[in-house]
This record gives structure tokens, C-alpha cells and sequence, in this order.
């Protein structure tokens, strides 16, 4: 709760969208953040052009719009409103059973730790899928 919370707040003190704060982050130096962040921005803004089927005709929507990097908007663009929401569940569905294999293996220090690593592990692809 406390998530969305920050990220209404965000939205009221920002000049843009909350999903261009994905223009600020670099890690590596040269990154395409800007690029990133508009993918996202011409994706919530041609909703009406995938949200059926997908579209292939993304390649319109600006310039290096053909450049699915967002594993996201690939999944939208591709497949529709129904796989994407079908992403976001399959992703939402393992850190459930992640977490609640977890307490299932309460007080074995080996267990534990295996489940956390593997959370871990899905943490870093959910970040990852931002930047595909």
C-alpha cells in the first residue's frame, strides 16, 4: 500500500509520468532510458491500437518504436491486453508461491535460504523484463 501511495504521490509532484523516472536511472552509462520511458508513454497511449490482438504496427508510434526492449509492452504489443495481463499474474502468482513456500520451510536455515534466493532471483527478472 505504501508503494502506491509513493507512486500517487509522484505523480502529483512530477512534470511528467511516473514511468519516465526510468529515464533517470543509468547504470552502465549511454543507457536508452529516454527511449524506455516513451516506449511505455506511446504504449499506455495507443492502448486502443493493441489491446485487442496486439499490433504490429508499433513501428508507427515514433521513432525506434519497433524496438520492443520492454519485455512488458512486448508482451501488450504481441499478444493483447489479455497476455499482458496474463504476464503480470504468472509473475504475480510465483512470488505468491515463493513466499508461501517460504513459511512452509520455517526454521530450516537451508530451506529458507533457497526460497529467498530463488525470490531474489525473480526480483532480478522482474527488474530485468523493464529493460529486455
Amino acid at each position: 500500500m505504501g508503494d502506491v501511495a509513493g507512486i500517487v504521490a509522484l505523480s502529483l509532484v512530477m512534470k511528467a509520468p511516473v514511468w519516465f523516472l526510468i529515464q533517470h536511472i543509468d547504470i552502465v552509462g549511454g543507457s536508452s532510458g529516454y527511449h524506455r520511458a516513451m516506449l511505455i508513454n506511446d504504449f499506455i497511449y495507443h492502448f486502443p491500437d493493441w489491446w485487442l490482438m496486439g499490433t504490429a504496427e508499433n513501428a508507427r508510434w515514433g521513432f525506434n518504436m519497433w524496438d520492443l526492449c520492454n519485455q512488458y509492452v512486448s508482451e501488450g504489443q504481441l499478444g493483447g491486453l489479455a497476455t499482458f495481463v496474463c504476464f503480470i499474474a504468472m509473475i504475480c502468482m510465483c512470488y505468491s508461491k515463493i513466499g508461501t513456500a517460504r513459511k512452509a520451510v520455517e526454521g530450516d536455515r537451508e530451506k529458507e535460504w533457497y526460497f529467498w534466493l530463488l525470490g531474489a532471483a525473480l526480483f532480478t527478472h522482474t527488474v530485468a523484463f523493464f529493460g529486455d
